[in-house]
Formats: structure tokens, sequence, C-alpha cells
């Protein structure tokens, strides 16, 4: 059984310097695999996005989504 998730197009915080974005850097796919139900293997399919940071002053402009 898969189950398909996915996180929503919000603002993010950068946890660095604070800063927001909505500006997506990238879209994955990350699968966890969680206990079954009634004898089914359960597999959660979690559609991830990262931001880029819109803070000038930064180095690295990539962003984890935290939502």
């Amino acid at each position: 059984m898969y189950i398909y998730c996915e996180t929503k197009k919000q603002p993010t915080k950068c946890k660095y310097c604070g800063q927001e974005s909505e500006k997506v850097h990238s879209i994955y796919m990350r699968k966890i695999s969680d206990l079954p139900i009634l004898k089914y293997k359960v597999k959660l399919v979690i559609k991830v996005k990262k931001y880029f940071c819109s803070n000038p002053d930064r180095k690295s402009t990539r962003l984890n989504s935290s939502h």
C-alpha cells in the first residue's frame, strides 16, 4: 500500500538568516516504510520541496522545506 503526501508551497524561513522565501529550488521524493496494515506493507511517499534563500549575503542559497 502506497500513501502519497505533498508539502504545501508556502513561505519558508531560512534557518540561518531568517529570510522568507517562496522560490522553489527543487523537488524530490522521500520514501518511508511504516508498520503493516492488515498484512500489507505500507510506504509513505512524500513530495518535498527545497527553496532558494533570497538573502543575497548568504553563500549557500538552498533551503530544505520545513513544512
